[in-house]
C-alpha cells in the first residue's frame, strides 16, 4: 500500500455538514477522510495507515482541547469506574483524556471547525491539498528551470551588437574553459582577451569603458573580485 494519498482517496463527506452536532468519534473519522456512516474506530484497521493515524491524532487533539477547556463540548460524557458513561459539566468536572467517552461526547460542528482552524489541527484532506500544491509548485519551478537551461546561451542578434557578441565569445572561449576552484588569470589578461575579440569583430579598438562592461557582465560570480 503506497504512502501517497491523493484527493481522489478522500470520499465526499459534504453530507455531514447537515449534522450540527458530531460525536468526538465521528469528528475524528471525518478529519481522517473516513465516512462515519460506514465506519467506527473498531474497524478503521481496514483503512489506509495515514487515515488511521490521522483519526487517532485528531481524536487526541479534540480530547486534549476539551481537557484544556479550549474546545467547548456540547455534551461531555465521562466513563466511571464501572465503565458507564455519564454526562457531566465540562466547567466543574475533573477528568483526563482517558475518561472521555468519544462515542457519546458531542461538539457543535461550527465550534469544532473554528477551534481546529485556530489550533491548526488540519484534516487529512487539508494536508493532502497542501502536499499537492507543493508538488505542483515544485514541478512548475523545475519546468521553468529546464526551460531556462534549454535556451541558447547566446542568440544571433538581428542588428550589430559588438559588445554582446564579444561577451558571448568571452564566455564560450574564456570563462567556460576555466577550472572551478582555480584562481582565474589576472584582470589585465581577461581584458586583453576582450579587447582582441572586440577588435576582430568590429575592426576598431574598444573603449576602456566597453571592456569593463563586458568583463563585469561575463565574469562568473565565483570569479568576482579575483
Amino acid at each position: 500500500m503506497t504512502d501517497v494519498l491523493t484527493l481522489a482517496d478522500i470520499p465526499d463527506l459534504s453530507d455531514w455538514r447537515l449534522a450540527p452536532l458530531w460525536t468526538l468519534e465521528q469528528a475524528a473519522l471525518l478529519w481522517a477522510g473516513i465516512n462515519p456512516a460506514f465506519s467506527t474506530f473498531e474497524d478503521i484497521r481496514q483503512e489506509h495507515p495515514r487515515k488511521q493515524a490521522r483519526a487517532k491524532i485528531a481524536l487526541q487533539a479534540f480530547s486534549g482541547g476539551i481537557v484544556l477547556r479550549t474546545l467547548p463540548a456540547h455534551e461531555l460524557y465521562l466513563r466511571d469506574a464501572g465503565g458507564w458513561a455519564n454526562c457531566v459539566s465540562q466547567k466543574t468536572a475533573i477528568f483526563s483524556m482517558n475518561d472521555i467517552e468519544p462515542k457519546d461526547t458531542t461538539v457543535m460542528q461550527d465550534v469544532l471547525i473554528g477551534w481546529a482552524s485556530k489550533e491548526r489541527v488540519l484534516s487529512l484532506r487539508q494536508t493532502i491539498q497542501a502536499e499537492e500544491r507543493a508538488r505542483q509548485e515544485a514541478a512548475k519551478a523545475e519546468a521553468e528551470k529546464q526551460e531556462m537551461r534549454a535556451l541558447p546561451y547566446c542568440v544571433v542578434p538581428e542588428f550589430a551588437t559588438p559588445e554582446f557578441e564579444t561577451a558571448c565569445v568571452a564566455v564560450r572561449d574564456f570563462w567556460n574553459r576555466q577550472t572551478a576552484g582555480v584562481a582565474p588569470p589576472k584582470a589585465l589578461i581577461v581584458q586583453e582577451f576582450i579587447r582582441d575579440t572586440f577588435k576582430k569583430i568590429t575592426g576598431v579598438e574598444p573603449t576602456q569603458a566597453a571592456i569593463r562592461r563586458i568583463d563585469s557582465l561575463t565574469r562568473p560570480p565565483s570569479f568576482k573580485n579575483q
